[in-house]
């Protein structure tokens, strides 16, 4: 009798992306659920946490499944079928608004008219436990994203998109810890293309585990932040972060397991972001102005 083994990937958290729900949008809907279902299962893949199953081609594996049992594929096939692993996790989610319009702008210093692509987003997705059927997480995003070339408006909502979705999952079932510290740098149990040499993290030390009395659900732990870092180097498996301030006691508050690193993006307040985005903006419409008077 013929058995196969599982590669080590399987035994990974296994989870599969569902196509979106579009509600409202005047983009291809066909393209737009492929590219994010796309985007979104190669992000999660390399992250090497998940096993990412495919859902994407659900009527040619079933062909192929009613293939193996008509006995018109080899006898070893067989193992195979017996062999075949469910999900944990689905990815749901629903496109409440996905609309694109060209704005104008006039130049204050001239009559020149800069027309943009405005991308309105609104997205709701959420984290189903397959055996429970309970919502394991949720979230919803929102956002506008400008655009110069409207070829490039679904390569830019796929990376968008596909690191939205893809960090906030990775980082609340996966928080990344550091694995030691060596030097005075610290060394994250991650890499690949989730980082980002300059990126800012911050560091938390995870304290005692805080148990819901009445249902003694575990809620997490008391987190005690140690600073800020910033990612040196970035390998396949694991990455490099340096202390921001010289003088940060890392080293000596470092314990195996408790010690955790976020992006700034999911630890800053909403009222900070927003403080952020507008001076990005506002910096933005000043270069943009320049531009056009040089150009003039």
């Amino acid at each position: 009798m013929d058995f196969f083994d599982f590669p080590q990937s399987s035994k990974r958290t296994r989870i599969a992306v569902i196509p979106f729900r579009i509600y409202a949008s005047n983009l291809d809907p066909e393209k737009i659920n492929r590219i994010f279902v796309d985007s979104i299962s190669n992000y999660l893949t390399q992250t090497r946490k998940f096993t990412v199953l495919d859902r994407t081609y659900t009527e040619e594996i079933a062909e192929e499944k009613k293939a193996i049992i008509e006995g018109k594929t080899p006898a070893t096939e067989l193992a195979k079928l017996g062999n075949e692993i469910s999900v944990d996790f689905l990815l749901l989610g629903t496109i409440e608004d996905l609309t694109t319009e060209v704005v104008e702008k006039k130049i204050r210093t001239s009559d020149r008219i800069i027309k943009r692509n405005l991308t309105h987003v609104n997205i709701s997705y959420k984290l189903i436990d397959v055996t429970t059927r309970q919502v394991m997480f949720s979230k919803n995003f929102t956002t506008n994203i400008y655009s110069k070339d409207t070829k490039r408006i679904y390569e830019t909502l796929s990376s968008i998109i596909s690191k939205e979705i893809g960090q906030n999952i990775l980082f609340s079932m996966f928080p990344v810890l550091v694995e030691k510290i060596e030097n005075g740098k610290l060394y994250l149990g991650q890499g690949g293309s989730q980082f980002k040499k300059g990126e800012r993290y911050e560091a938390f030390r995870l304290l005692d585990k805080i148990i819901d009395s009445y249902t003694g659900e575990d809620l997490g732990y008391i987190e005690e932040s140690l600073g800020y870092v910033r990612i040196d180097t970035v390998k396949d498996h694991y990455s490099i972060a340096v202390p921001e301030d010289p003088k940060s006691q890392f080293n000596s508050r470092f314990v195996f397991g408790k010690m955790i690193v976020r992006p700034i993006s999911l630890a800053v307040s909403k009222e900070e972001l927003f403080k952020k985005n507008m001076e990005k903006i506002k910096q933005r419409r000043e270069e943009m102005d320049k531009e056009m008077e040089d150009d003039w």
